[in-house]
């Protein structure tokens, strides 16, 4: 994979997270996609702010999960359509 795909990637994988950081209600605070070499590509999301409105650990741990896996499968290149049953959550 060549750099420009490289960071198209990291851009998809990123844009993911934030979308679904954002309908969960958590406060993205930084995005940053720099040079592949450089470890500082990322998303910091401070999702603890959530925990008071939400008032229910298992909806903010199931949220956060949605939070991480989405990248993966952005990551994955999913060419089928997801199934039903994680299509509904």
């Amino acid at each position: 994979m060549n750099d420009i795909d490289q960071h198209k990637q990291i851009a998809r994988h990123l844009a993911a997270r934030a979308l679904v950081a954002l309908r969960a209600n958590f406060r993205v605070e930084r995005i940053a996609v720099v040079d592949a070499g450089e470890p500082t590509s990322g998303i910091t999301c401070d999702w603890t702010q959530a925990r008071e409105p939400y008032r229910n650990d298992m909806k903010l741990i199931q949220r956060g999960f949605a939070f991480v896996y989405v990248g993966t499968i952005v990551d994955q290149k999913q060419t089928e359509p997801l199934s039903e049953s994680i299509s509904k959550h």
